[in-house]
């Protein structure tokens, strides 16, 4: 992928989470305590970006891997929607859908099963 692309890629990402229509989903979905803005990420952001630029969620989700200059150029590098976890330890976890590094999909509960008597500790990073 060229960097011209990238960048481009990257610039539409920016106008579409900045829209008034995505920035009321992210509400929306924070407002509900089951619910999170990157949801709206994965549900409506990845989609969209992926269809008009004929890429896939991973290749888009490695762009600064490849042109690491683009950085200053990432939307969620400069408006942060994360907020510290309402978790507290001993509380019951959702089994929520995970991704590794190759793109695999997993999930916690593949990696930290309810059935073992040992803490789970979980650290978490973003999708980018």
């Amino acid at each position: 992928m060229s960097y011209g692309k990238a960048r481009a890629i990257l610039c539409a990402e920016e106008a579409l989470r900045l829209s008034p229509r995505v920035q009321g989903l992210m509400a929306q979905a924070e407002a509900d305590p089951t619910r999170d803005w990157i949801g709206v990420v994965r549900e409506v952001v990845d989609p969209e970006i992926c269809s008009q630029f004929d890429i896939t969620p991973h290749q888009k989700h490695t762009l600064l891997s490849w042109y690491p200059s683009l950085k200053p150029v990432v939307h969620y590098g400069r408006h942060n929607r994360a907020r510290p976890s309402l978790l507290q330890e001993g509380d019951e976890f959702i089994d929520v859908p995970l991704v590794d590094i190759t793109g695999r999909p997993s999930s916690i509960g593949s990696v930290a099963p309810t059935t073992t008597a040992r803490p789970t500790v979980v650290v978490a990073g973003s999708i980018t």
